[in-house]
């Protein structure tokens, strides 16, 4: 079992443990963080990465809950959020069919930030065809519990800065339409979608390294 963050529209590397586990563990208990993909996603764009952020109302610092954090109207972001992402998808191979999928999401005002994001997770797994069983965590899990339930801690594993070595995780390419900006690795799971549709799931199989499997074939 793996225990990961809240996130919106969250990476491929996010979504390869999804893949990879049979059991997946959503923390809705542990305080917000601010400049992490608990509320930014990174889309590709004409000028190379576009990171997209959802602004959340005063108050949600640090000590927060992330069950807590109310999503603010700042910015009219989901008109910003959802234009940026059809002049970048708009003529991708699946955005025609996948697009209706994904933009109710900016249509409807959701209030909490932990709602919108796991029923956006819920829609993307269901458009990469995952099969897995999604749980929401009801208290804070300790390092102790941690280790009693032999659950893996992935929550601060992916972050757009600084993120920690992760061996199971390597990407693999695929066709971006944007290619002249030359091949971006780990970008939210609608650019891997919009581009490659139905052999999504295909690929996310193989961005999952098994660091046994790897040591066996070099013994």
């Amino acid at each position: 079992m793996i225990l990961l963050s809240s996130a919106y529209l969250p990476n491929i590397q996010y979504m390869s443990k999804i893949l990879s586990n049979e059991t997946v563990w959503i923390d809705t208990c542990e305080n917000f963080q601010k400049q992490t993909f608990r509320s930014r996603a990174i889309i590709n764009s004409p000028q190379g990465q576009l990171p997209l952020t959802i602004p959340v109302q005063s108050g949600a610092a640090s000590e927060c809950p992330i069950k807590e954090v109310k999503i603010s109207d700042h910015g009219n972001w989901r008109h910003r959020h959802w234009n940026a992402i059809k002049s970048t998808y708009g003529k991708s191979a699946f955005f025609e069919y996948l697009a209706p999928e994904i933009e109710p999401f900016f249509v409807k005002r959701y209030q909490w930030l932990l709602d919108f994001n796991c029923q956006l997770l819920d829609t993307i797994i269901r458009l990469c065809q995952i099969s897995v069983d999604i749980h929401l965590t009801d208290h804070y899990i300790s390092s102790d519990e941690l280790k009693s339930l032999n659950m893996i801690d992935c929550r601060d594993m992916i972050r757009p800065k600084n993120s920690i070595p992760d061996p199971n995780f390597q990407p693999y390419p695929y066709y971006q339409t944007l290619s002249e900006n030359g091949f971006i690795p780990n970008l939210s799971i609608i650019d891997l979608l919009f581009e490659c549709g139905y052999e999504t799931e295909s690929i996310l199989s193989k961005c999952y390294v098994n660091p046994h499997s790897q040591k066996n074939k070099t013994v």
